[in-house]
C-alpha cells in the first residue's frame, strides 16, 4: 500500500485516494481467497469433536459391557478416550 501511495504522490489529492483505494480493494480480494476453506475447517471441527465424543462413549460403554462395573480401569480409560476426542475437535 505504501509503494501504491508513493507511485502516486505526483497525482492530485483525489486521485491518490481513488487509486490507493482502488489497490486495497484489490488486497481484500487476495486476502479473502483464503477464508473459504478456513470457514470449511471452523464448521467442520466441532462436528469432528462431537462424533468423537460419540465414538469415545460407544467405546466406554462397550468395555462396560464385557467387563462390569467393577473394572475401574476400563471406566477411566473410556472416559480419557471421550476427552481425548471431543479435545481433538475442539
Amino acid at each position: 500500500m505504501l509503494l501504491a501511495a508513493e507511485q502516486h504522490l505526483d497525482l492530485p489529492k483525489e486521485e491518490n485516494e481513488n487509486a490507493l483505494q482502488t489497490r486495497a480493494r484489490q488486497e481484500i480480494v487476495r486476502l479473502e481467497r483464503g477464508l473459504v476453506v478456513l470457514e470449511i475447517v471452523v464448521g467442520i471441527a466441532p462436528l469432528m469433536g462431537l462424533v468423537g465424543t460419540i465414538y469415545g462413549m460407544m467405546a466406554l460403554f462397550g468395555g462396560l459391557g464385557q467387563s462390569g462395573m467393577g473394572d475401574n480401569a476400563v471406566l477411566a480409560h473410556g472416559i480419557s478416550l471421550i476427552l481425548r476426542f471431543t479435545m481433538m475437535g475442539c
